[in-house]
């Protein structure tokens, strides 16, 4: 027992490196891709020929933020940055065990989430904060327990000691403070907590740090950034480093974060948050309104919708997307009442953008390279709602924001290449030939709209400063002019309706709808409110103008009659407010690039098979009788995974080494391993024996993964060959003849599944099929195969499953029990393995509450629910040809929460009625009480 719960300890601790590792991706880039590197004092960037440019930019402002951030101390190490070209996710992370940094280079297009800064420098001046993070939070418990586990035992006290709203929250303060932009400077960045407190929504502490099933709450990005301005601007600007510091030296081993706030702001903790939300809520003058003006769609009970893009449908009803908490991304048909009617589930998509004529539907779709997983698409589709089919426009294309003109023959998209340069691209709907128009002028295009005629495409642009502008372009002669001048003001959701366009533009503090009218160009303000006015559709013939907003429910929709009379003219969009009174021009890093000393940094050839081992973490084995160490080592380009142990047993005297690989930069993964034990002591019929074991394993694995529209594809094919010795040494050596084993295993398994919403316990449609089959090479024939297929179907409501399984498993009867066994009993059974045994097993899970509810910061619930089951085991005896069934029906209690407000765990309890007698133990109770833990745990 005190073994489970020494492992079960360290399995949770290291849950934060594998919480801080989920957007790598294993062996994804192909073998043939050339590398090259630049290196600098602090930084070495390793990126592909595409992005020179971008890579030269980044070291010049990588190595500029770290001079110019707000110090959390002086501690400088080099770190590489990986430029990820191929996908179309914009992202970006850094990470220790190994430490390395990956930037995910298509640039985000909505322009209001993320800044409109060029989206490489936006990251170097978001991630630089982060290294400068991990650089000087290593010291103190980090530094310590560093030295016991290595890079691992670092992330693990920097994660448990520094809460992950604080690494977000001070990032995004920087990224505001270094640009003319940054998040902090957005207002819809705001939106989500002023419509908590629009709605007099007084969350707890806990509940804003962990989120919510049932309610909107807004991430810890916001969070963070409110809790660190608020500190910066009342006690100074070198607050949080002493916060920080005071903090990792744990001056208090319970909640020394906490400890450390108290001591350098002389508030308690709670106090502290209550002050900064205080702050925050006064600067935007909150009044509460919890209803808004002209909403048609309705807030459901326990949930949080989210409406997108609302177009008007010939017959006068609206079409939008609609996803939520429990329902995934689907079109709806809305009426004049806001009553709702079920369209079309919509393709796995990163991009939620979609334009309406006549019927037609075009909108983009997400697909992957079935082998490398960085290799990602994003493609167009067209859905003829009349005869409810879809047809694909592109193939294998990195297509975005597409608009279908009126006589629905071309489509015009937004092409971002793995250069970082942008296009328009024309597609025509009958041939699918694709046109790029020129772009001399290096602009970002986003939102791209026809005009009534056809002939010239309106488009938000930015430029190389983060500066946005409107221009037109001529489609026949490419000739393009501005139509709204440039300036440091996002723009976003373009819409034409005849010589109007309607954007959403931020000013003073909000995002607010705007019409051009492109004749003579006169600007008109239409419409503000406090969560901002976005996507809007504008009906000439009934002048009513639909839009979307956002409250504590989510994004909803509204629709108000346009009058002239009500719009408000303006001589022009002034740039951002100056929110942050932390900024100004010398700190800018686009104002002062200019003037910046270009770097003259050396541009090398990056040798993938150099830089294969980067051992960066260790654990040792301290559990009677077991003592040892391993080490483990992951490359930069995450193609190599090397484990390195050894172990010595007090109780057999034996020392045991080995060594695992697992390769993945070719198409066919590749696995190896090989152990050593000397010197084991058993006892054989009484007698003391000494011997020697010896084996290596090796195999191949191909992991390919589909995603052809609504659902995913997984299918992962594995072969390996085991070779096992003994030798006998010593006295033992003349009794017993060395022994030689080995097996051969092959397996295919195959998924399918659809997307799932988030309260979703599991995907409502989903299936699995798991092949193995293993045998001998050498000696007595065994061999064993093993069948496991799943099902997943919708329950009686939306949030409720049932899952069904059946197994089937048989082997010889002379060596096949040599193989473990893999099938899953039923519940309170101990297991037995016979030649032959079939399993079916029928679950209904279902959600019994939402308690958002935590305990001393240590462990917050958010959810409890339930699975009532049955399970039927049949076993047969070749040799006596008996059957026997074990028949169990009970219950599970499963409570999923979050360890330390950061870490995912859920366990339960499961209760289990004995309908036939155990075999190991006929008198086993028939009512049986089992703990459930996650079997990575165990």
């Amino acid at each position: 027992m005190l073994k489970i719960f020494y492992r079960l300890g360290l399995s949770i601790l290291f849950a934060s490196f594998i919480h801080a590792t989920k957007a790598q991706v294993f062996g994804g880039l192909r073998p043939s891709l050339k590398w090259y590197q630049i290196k600098t004092d602090s930084l070495r960037i390793v990126f592909p020929k595409s992005l020179l440019t971008e890579a030269k930019e980044i070291a010049e402002a990588g190595h500029w933020a770290l001079q110019h951030q707000q110090p959390l101390g002086n501690k400088h190490k080099s770190i590489t940055i990986l430029l990820q070209h191929q996908t179309t996710i914009s992202n970006g992370y850094v990470g220790l065990a190994p430490r390395r940094s990956e930037f995910f280079m298509m640039p985000e297009l909505s322009n209001y989430q993320l800044t409109s800064i060029p989206w490489h420098i936006q990251l170097t001046l978001h991630e630089l904060r982060h290294i400068s993070q991990f650089n000087n939070f290593n010291r103190g418990f980090p530094k310590g327990m560093g030295l016991f586990l290595g890079e691992q035992g670092s992330a693990i006290a920097m994660n448990a000691i520094i809460p992950n709203w604080f690494w977000e929250g001070d990032a995004v303060n920087q990224e505001t403070k270094m640009s003319a932009q940054g998040r902090g400077r957005l207002p819809y960045f705001y939106n989500g907590y002023r419509s908590l407190w629009l709605d007099n929504k007084k969350y707890g502490y806990q509940k804003l740090r962990n989120g919510s099933l049932k309610d909107y709450v807004p991430d810890h990005y916001q969070l963070g950034y409110l809790l660190v301005n608020f500190a910066e601007r009342k006690y100074g600007a070198d607050i949080w480093k002493r916060i920080t510091h005071s903090a990792l030296n744990v001056p208090s081993i319970f909640y020394p974060f906490q400890h450390a706030v108290k001591k350098h702001t002389k508030l308690s903790y709670p106090k502290f948050v209550r002050k900064a939300f205080e702050y925050h809520q006064d600067s935007f003058s909150i009044t509460r309104q919890s209803t808004i003006p002209g909403l048609i769609t309705r807030k459901e009970r326990a949930n949080v919708l989210q409406y997108a893009y609302p177009q008007l449908m010939e017959e006068g009803t609206i079409l939008a997307l609609k996803s939520g908490y429990r329902q995934i991304p689907q079109w709806v048909q809305i009426d004049s009442v806001g009553k709702e009617k079920f369209l079309r589930v919509k393709d796995i998509s990163q991009d939620d953008y979609f334009t309406y004529r006549n019927g037609t539907v075009v909108y983009t779709a997400y697909q992957i390279h079935p082998r490398w997983g960085w290799e990602n698409y994003s493609i167009i589709r067209c859905w003829d709602m009349n005869a409810d089919t879809v047809r694909q426009l592109s193939f294998q294309s990195r297509l975005f924001q597409p608009d279908l003109s009126t006589d629905k023959q071309w489509v015009v998209a937004v092409h971002s290449g793995i250069d970082m340069q942008s296009a328009l691209a024309l597609i025509q709907t009958a041939g699918q030939s694709i046109r790029y128009l020129p772009n001399p002028n290096g602009f970002t295009f986003t939102y791209p709209r026809f005009t009534a005629d056809g002939n010239a495409v309106v488009a938000a642009v930015r430029n190389k400063v983060g500066d946005m502008g409107i221009i037109r372009v001529n489609i026949t002669d490419n000739h393009a002019d501005t139509l709204l001048s440039f300036n440091n003001h996002p723009i976003s959701f373009l819409q034409l309706s005849k010589d109007k366009v309607f954007f959403t533009a931020t000013q003073q503090g909000s995002d607010a709808l705007y019409c051009l009218q492109t004749d003579n160009l006169q600007l008109y303000e239409i419409k503000t409110l406090p969560n901002g006015v976005y996507q809007s559709y504008y009906d000439t013939a009934s002048s009513y103008l639909y839009w979307v907003t956002q409250n504590a429910s989510g994004m909803h929709i509204g629709k108000d009659k346009m009058e002239e009379s009500s719009m408000r003219g303006v001589d022009k969009l002034n740039g951002l407010t100056e929110k942050d009174p932390g900024f100004n021009a010398d700190n800018d890093y686009l104002q002062q690039a200019s003037v910046i000393a270009e770097r003259n940094d050396e541009v090398k050839p990056y040798r993938k098979g150099l830089h294969l081992l980067y051992p960066h973490s260790w654990r040792p084995i301290l559990f009677e009788p077991d003592y040892g160490l391993q080490i483990f080592s992951d490359n930069v380009m995450n193609t190599l995974q090397s484990e390195l142990n050894y172990n010595y047993n007090r109780n057999e005297q034996s020392h045991t080494a080995g060594m695992n690989l697992l390769y993945g930069g070719w198409y066919p993964q590749l696995f190896a391993g090989v152990t050593q034990t000397w010197n084991r002591n058993i006892l054989l019929d009484n007698e003391s024996v000494v011997l020697n074991e010896s084996g290596w394993r090796g195999g191949v694995f191909v992991p390919l993964t589909f995603v052809p529209g609504k659902t995913i594809h997984r299918l992962d094919l594995n072969a390996s060959l085991q070779v096992d010795q003994v030798q006998y040494q010593g006295a033992s050596a003349l009794k017993f003849r060395n022994e030689n084993f080995s097996f051969q295993s092959v397996s295919f398994n195959w998924s399918h599944r659809n997307q799932q919403a988030r309260q979703h316990i599991f995907p409502r449609w989903a299936q699995s099929l798991r092949l193995q089959y293993r045998s001998t090479v050498s000696g007595d024939w065994g061999n064993q195969l093993f069948v496991n297929a799943g099902i997943y179907l919708p329950g009686l409501l939306p949030n409720h499953h049932l899952v069904g399984f059946v197994s089937w498993q048989g082997r010889d009867t002379l060596r096949g029990d040599l193989f473990s066994n893999n099938l899953a009993f039923s519940r309170g059974y101990n297991a037995v393995n016979l030649p032959r045994a079939f399993r079916w097993s029928a679950n209904y899970h279902f959600p019994l509450l939402y308690p958002d509810f935590g305990v001393a910061n240590l462990m917050y619930f958010m959810r409890v629910r339930a699975d009532l089951f049955y399970d039927y085991t049949e076993l047969k005896s070749l040799r006596t040809g008996r059957h026997f069934s074990l028949r169990s029906a009970g219950a599970e209690l499963f409570f999923d929460t979050r360890l330390w407000n950061q870490f995912p765990l859920s366990f339960g309890i499961r209760y289990s009625r004995l309908l036939d007698k155990d075999l190991v133990n006929p008198n086993l109770d028939p009512n049986q009480f089992e703990l459930v833990l996650p079997m990575n745990i165990l």
